[in-house]
């Protein structure tokens, strides 16, 4: 399953630009996550056998939990 997760840079370029263009940019670090589609899980097809449809649900609630804040995810940048 790890390596199914994606790190959508498409996502992240296109937002800066989209600041830049619009004339919003903030210097300094920029976040991506969940919520804002800057990581994603693929769709799976070469494990497909392993990580099963009821799997895949289970890991689009979780996803929806965490988008929520129903689940805390801990920024281990951030934290002491």
């Amino acid at each position: 399953v790890l390596t199914s997760v994606m790190k959508r840079l498409d996502r992240a370029v296109y937002a800066v630009l989209k600041e830049i263009i619009n004339e919003q940019m903030v210097p300094g670090v920029h976040s991506f996550n969940l919520e804002n589609e800057g990581v994603s899980l693929t769709q799976m097809l070469f494990s497909q056998d392993v990580v099963t449809k009821s799997i895949r649900k289970r890991l689009l609630e979780v996803r929806e939990k965490i988008v929520s804040k129903d689940i805390a995810v801990t920024n281990y940048m951030t934290s002491n």
